[in-house]
């Protein structure tokens, strides 16, 4: 067993020493204790799951809710003969690589003072999903037996035999890959919880989008069928594009002329607005005038001072005397008055 296993192993059963020793200094108490703690990600982490100090469960998850800037508030309730120090930090893990997720509490012994029941633990993380797969395969494969371990080399070395230099190869290719996959990480992490927030976005409207994709599978399919109506539509278009830029190339100077044209027409009637205006207004009064005259004044004169008996026709009210236009009756002269 190396050195660095070997203080793995003296570390883990040091933190169980201290879990013990702080169940059974907090013998005596009688009421839960509740502790909360904030995490950015609970990932499957459910309530009634396990809380523990190095390995030993000390309480359940007892809620898990939804904080206002979208983060995991997890309450806990921890068993009231476990006595904590003030400061304590917490770690969401897993308990192997198929086994479900519990909180374990680290306590700082340092700090000295007692945990009140009801406070938050702000210090927290979430211990990421290869590290945990990294740490239990080297503990299951530290929990092997020697001569396992040796039979295993040997029945590896018999089937490799001749193959050591591609065998040698694939080590270095798996090596290789192991390097890029850390150096790159970080990109896979955030690529990984980028699909998963993904996925909870779309899981919802699952039913939705598959029947999207049934449409659009229908619409492909009427697409397949019509395309050579389809190609036969866009070639006529490029045709009529063609005989519509021709014309326009041929005609471009008549075009260009007309359009100079309307355009000082258009500038004239600007200009001319005013005159416009008046000439509206003035017709507007001209036909008010054509009618009084036709009735009361100008007509009227001629017709009974210059045109009545010279051609007079009977029956015809324009040209009669005794019967005016618009059935009105010849005025009489009013007589002289004294004044």
């Amino acid at each position: 067993m190396s050195c660095s296993r070997t203080t793995r192993r003296t570390a883990q059963l040091g933190a169980a020493v201290v879990a013990l020793s702080l169940v059974l200094a907090g013998c005596g108490g009688a009421d839960r204790t509740v502790a909360k703690a904030v995490f950015d990600d609970v990932i499957d982490l459910t309530t009634s799951n396990a809380v523990k100090v190095a390995d030993i469960t000390i309480g359940t998850i007892e809620a898990i809710e939804l904080t206002e800037d979208d983060r995991a508030l997890v309450t806990m309730s921890l068993q009231p003969d476990v006595a904590l120090p003030a400061r304590v930090t917490a770690q969401l893990r897993k308990t192997n690589l198929l086994g479900e997720r519990y909180v374990e509490i680290v306590p700082d012994l340092a700090s000295g003072g007692s945990f009140e029941s009801g406070s938050t633990i702000t210090e927290t993380s979430v211990l990421p999903e290869l590290e945990e797969a990294i740490q239990t395969g080297s503990e299951l494969i530290a929990a092997i037996a020697a001569d396992k371990l040796a039979g295993a080399i040997e029945a590896g070395a018999i089937g490799l035999d001749g193959r050591g230099e591609t065998f040698g190869t694939l080590i270095d290719d798996v090596g290789t890959i192991v390097s890029t996959y850390e150096e790159n990480s970080a990109d896979l992490v955030r690529l990984l919880r980028g699909l998963d927030q993904f996925l909870v976005q779309v899981g919802p409207q699952a039913e939705l989008h598959g029947q999207a994709v049934v449409e659009l599978s229908r619409a492909a399919r009427v697409l397949s069928e019509e395309d050579d109506r389809l190609i036969d539509a866009l070639n006529e278009l490029r045709v009529l594009a063609r005989t519509g830029t021709d014309i326009i190339s041929t005609h471009r100077g008549r075009i260009d002329d007309f359009f100079t044209r309307f355009q000082r027409l258009t500038d004239e009637v600007v200009e001319r607005e005013g005159d416009l205006d008046r000439l509206f207004v003035e017709l507007s009064k001209h036909n008010t005038n054509t009618i009084r005259g036709v009735n009361q004044e100008q007509a009227q004169v001629l017709l009974d001072f210059l045109v009545c008996g010279v051609n007079d026709e009977p029956g015809d009210p324009v040209r009669s005397c005794d019967d005016p236009p618009q059935g009105r009756p010849t005025p009489q002269p009013r007589p002289p008055q004294d004044y």
